[in-house]
């Protein structure tokens, strides 16, 4: 008995001691509580920090949209029925001979120098006379030659017209053999080469027929005249 009065005086402080200890415990328990939660692997929120702008890494390229591409649509060039090729040869789909000028088909049958821009044009332009200018000057009392003189002019511009409308007549010939069988779609690789080829040989042929002709005046003509 007097054992249990010596020790009631310390249970009493162990007691309280305890009872404090679990207070303690529990208030710190219910402070934690009261903190928001936080997802795991979340760093704490920060009010006081700006927020972050997004930034988008440079080879980063918006995306079109099917409407971004619908509307781009009506900005393409092409519009839906307008060709974007185009023939330098436009307007010429109804000459007889596709290859050949009207004016080139009436000069080549006839045995003028016109053809392709001019049978004889750099003798011309050389100041070597033809004969057929010579002779339309002289006929409009523009320039003036001997009896003698328009007697060889006369007959060297009959020699070349004669031979260049036979050459003529071929090359129309070998044109429209090709220009038909283009037309029909019958045109096989040897008929192209073979009538192509001849009418180059002709072309030369021609163009000789009338320059040699301007170089034969210089030898009729006198150095005055010629100068005039």
């Amino acid at each position: 008995m007097m054992l249990l009065q010596h020790k009631a005086p310390t249970l009493i402080r162990f007691h309280w001691a305890f009872t404090a200890a679990v207070a303690f415990t529990l208030s710190v328990l219910v402070a934690d509580c009261s903190q928001p939660l936080q997802e795991v692997g979340t760093p704490p929120s920060n009010q006081n920090t700006p927020a972050a702008s997004t930034v988008l890494p440079p080879s980063f390229t918006p995306q079109k949209t099917h409407s971004d591409a619908a509307a781009g649509a009506n900005t393409s060039p092409l519009v839906a029925g307008e060709s974007v090729i185009s023939s330098p040869y436009a307007g010429q789909e109804t000459q007889e001979i596709k290859a050949l000028s009207t004016k080139d088909i009436e000069g080549l049958l006839s045995g003028a120098g016109t053809p392709y821009g001019g049978m004889a044009k750099p003798a011309e332009l050389n100041g070597y006379p033809g004969p057929r200018h010579v002779l339309d000057a002289v006929s409009a009392g523009e320039f003036e030659v001997t009896l003698e003189q328009r007697e060889k002019i006369e007959s060297l511009f009959e020699s070349m017209r004669s031979q260049a409308i036979v050459i003529g007549e071929e090359i129309v010939e070998l044109e429209t053999e090709v220009d038909v069988a283009l037309a029909m779609r019958t045109i096989t690789t040897e008929l192209l080469r073979e009538n192509i080829l001849e009418v180059g040989q002709l072309y030369g042929r021609l163009r000789l027929v009338h320059l040699e002709t301007h170089l034969s005046m210089m030898d009729i003509m006198t150095e005055d005249q010629v100068d005039r």
